[in-house]
């Protein structure tokens, strides 16, 4: 078990035994942190899983307030995602580029706020090697957008989509620096793109950000994809 899913789980336990009433606020994000030894990124993503699944309700600058105990055992099935390696990044190129226009067209100040903060701490983590973090603010990143896209149902799915498998982040300080350089890149270009409120580049980017990752992953595990993708991934690499 991951330590993002046993967060998860033992912030579902706290809510089935708690005595709160509908409408109770939770503590902090950072003494649930605390209280549970886990980072403030992991803590927000477990928060947002239950958010998402209408356990929770966040209120920004205010906090995270009990809407309902209904769905609680949900969120635990939610949490192991769908498989890992080729489907996941084949369901990832169908969603997150048209997520990423809708993002461009309803990102809110204070999103791109959050998503800065999840790019220095990304640039933290690679600059640390902390294999973990890299994939917690990678998965904390793409939340944010799906957040921004104010769309509840791509919520749900980037509950899913969002990176929990170990097969890219084990491999990702054997690549080669300029592979790592690139790949931060990408994250850059999207946030670039999502500042100009540019949908069609926000779109293209998420698209380039993905099919690297399956380059990525052809090259340094062997990773087959299907023929959709590897049309894709050809039809990409001609262009440039």
């Amino acid at each position: 078990m991951s330590k993002e899913q046993a967060v998860l789980t033992s912030l579902v336990e706290m809510i089935k035994t708690a005595d709160w009433p509908t409408g109770h606020r939770l503590p902090p994000e950072r003494e649930l942190a605390e209280t549970f030894g886990a980072s403030r990124s992991t803590m927000r993503n477990a928060l947002r899983v239950l958010q998402t699944r209408g356990v929770l309700e966040v209120r920004r600058g205010s906090g995270c307030y009990l809407r309902s105990r209904h769905g609680l055992d949900l969120c635990l099935l939610a949490a192991g995602g769908v498989g890992d390696g080729p489907e996941r990044l084949e369901a990832c190129y169908v969603v997150l580029p048209p997520l990423a226009a809708l993002c461009a067209e309803r990102v809110t100040p204070q999103g791109l706020l959050d998503l800065e903060e999840c790019m220095v701490a990304l640039s933290r983590a690679i600059f640390s090697r902390n294999v973990e973090a890299v994939r917690e603010e990678t998965s904390l990143f793409l939340r944010t957008m799906a957040e921004e896209a104010a769309n509840a149902t791509l919520e749900a799915a980037m509950d899913s989509l969002c990176p929990r498998s170990k097969s890219l982040f084990n491999i990702f300080f054997s690549l080669e620096d300029y592979e790592r350089e690139e790949v931060f890149g990408d994250h850059v270009k999207i946030l670039h793109a999502l500042k100009r409120r540019d949908a069609p580049e926000s779109r293209r980017m998420m698209e380039e950000r993905i099919l690297r990752l399956c380059r990525l992953m052809e090259k340094y595990e062997g990773a087959a994809f299907s023929d959709f993708l590897r049309r894709e991934m050809d039809h990409r690499q001609a262009s440039v």
